[in-house]
């Protein structure tokens, strides 16, 4: 059974993924306080001693740009800069 760093871990890196973000969106999750506060406890990960365990550290942006910006995400215009922007990461990842 995962503990919940892990569980936590997986979530935030979820969050690299568009499609399940649109799902959070029309799904309301997005407008949801309780939500936003569950996000607002990930920003751990942006310490060292957290942060070595992520795989796709673009996630913590996206996570702030979410807790900072939540009206954005009602704009598909949002989503294509962000699979540009993924898209680009991921074609020059070393």
């Amino acid at each position: 059974m995962k503990g919940s760093f892990q569980k936590d871990l997986e979530f935030l890196e979820s969050l690299t993924n568009i499609e399940y973000l649109k799902w959070l969106r029309n799904k309301e999750y997005i407008n949801n306080p309780y939500f936003i506060e569950y996000l607002k406890k990930l920003l751990i990960f942006k310490k060292e001693k957290y942060f070595k365990f992520l795989v796709y550290p673009q996630s913590l942006e996206i996570l702030e740009f979410i807790i900072n910006n939540q009206n954005e995400l009602n704009s598909n215009d949002f989503f294509e800069k962000l699979e540009k922007q993924q898209y680009y990461l991921w074609l020059y990842k070393k």
